[in-house]
């Protein structure tokens, strides 16, 4: 994240986005491990399974909702070129 500040600025929306984008990742995977932690009388390996995928599925929540702000931010970058010639 820091790299990503030094790279488009402190208040950038882009890095706002993402920064929202892990937290929502966060919460979705969270969601997922505490139902795996429910179903915690299973044998162990499906447990490691569902948490494995429950991370898995707040990362891939996480990447694409940070593909939609790269995208918007470089749409963004070509309008205000566009607007200046």
């Amino acid at each position: 994240m820091e790299a990503v500040q030094e790279l488009v600025g402190p208040s950038s929306l882009l890095v706002e986005k993402f920064a929202t984008a892990v937290k929502n990742g966060k919460k979705f995977s969270g969601e997922s491990v505490m139902e795996a932690v429910g179903e915690f009388a299973e044998p162990s390996s499906i447990f490691a399974d569902k948490i494995a995928a429950a991370v898995k599925k707040g990362a891939r929540h996480a990447s694409e909702q940070m593909m939609e702000a790269g995208v918007a931010f470089v749409q963004s970058l070509k309008e205000s070129k566009t607007n200046k010639v």
